[in-house]
């Protein structure tokens, strides 16, 4: 069962989740008592705060994974050499947030997406998500950055593409991995999202059979904050139509 039907979409993104999510949301609070009791302890990735040096909600996400993977993280200004696409106020993909984890040998983190990214990127995001968030997407996308990562991770073999639901992020949080979704931010909070598909990262700390708890990753003019309570049926709905999330570990 996959987090939705995820093809020909041409609804609003409100409602790209509408079918089979009941399906979904069943089999996600079929999970045993003890996994359950499990998983009501909460990771203790520390959150940075971002209030005065101005990272984004991705920066603070791969340095909250790689502090709490016990790796010092890169200088601003290393960061940002990095990170070569950065331009205020666009978005960081996976992709490029990626090569940060390259400049570390004893990081392993891996991209799942339902769907492989084609080249070119602007077709991909115009086929997969609604015209309004495509749009705004690629507005704010520095599109031949976006493509040189694609091509880094394919490469590099930073790619997991394939069939997963909630149960794979949810067992990748209980092996103590840190999972990093790309996230709606109106859709996870639940507010009008008439303006598209406004891109967002999420570090998720733990589950119980009613919710995701989430560090707000804060960002431009937000504020982090820790363990944030998410009903599971609005994190799927979050993931919104073309799902992706990381996942950042120690290199095995």
């Amino acid at each position: 069962m996959l987090l939705g039907n995820l093809s020909d979409s041409t609804t609003s993104d409100s409602s790209i989740f509408s079918v089979g999510l009941i399906n979904v949301a069943a089999r996600c609070f079929c999970y045993t008592k003890i996994m359950l009791e499990k998983t009501k302890n909460l990771l203790p990735i520390p959150l940075p705060d971002n209030t005065k040096t101005g990272w984004s909600c991705g920066e603070v996400a791969v340095i909250a994974a790689l502090e709490y993977l016990g790796i010092e993280p890169l200088p601003d200004e290393e960061q940002a050499r990095v990170l070569t696409h950065k331009i205020p106020e666009y978005n960081t993909w996976p992709e490029q947030l990626l090569r940060i984890a390259f400049a570390f040998s004893t990081v392993g983190a891996v991209i799942y997406r339902l769907k492989s990214f084609t080249i070119p990127a602007s077709e991909h995001v115009r086929k997969q998500y609604p015209a309004i968030s495509a749009e705004r997407l690629l507005r704010e996308t520095d599109i031949n950055d976006l493509e040189a990562a694609i091509k880094e991770c394919e490469k590099n073999n930073h790619y997991l593409t394939k069939d997963f639901t909630l149960e794979t992020i949810l067992l990748e949080t209980e092996k103590g991995n840190v999972v990093i979704p790309w996230v709606c931010f109106d859709t996870l909070y639940g507010r009008n999202t008439d303006k598209g598909f406004n891109a967002h990262y999420v570090i998720v700390t733990g589950f119980d059979s009613y919710y995701i708890y989430v560090h707000e990753c804060g960002g431009i003019n937000k504020l982090p904050e820790a363990n944030n309570q998410i009903r599971r049926e609005q994190f799927i709905k979050a993931l919104g139509p073309d799902p992706i999330f990381m996942v950042w570990s120690h290199a095995v």
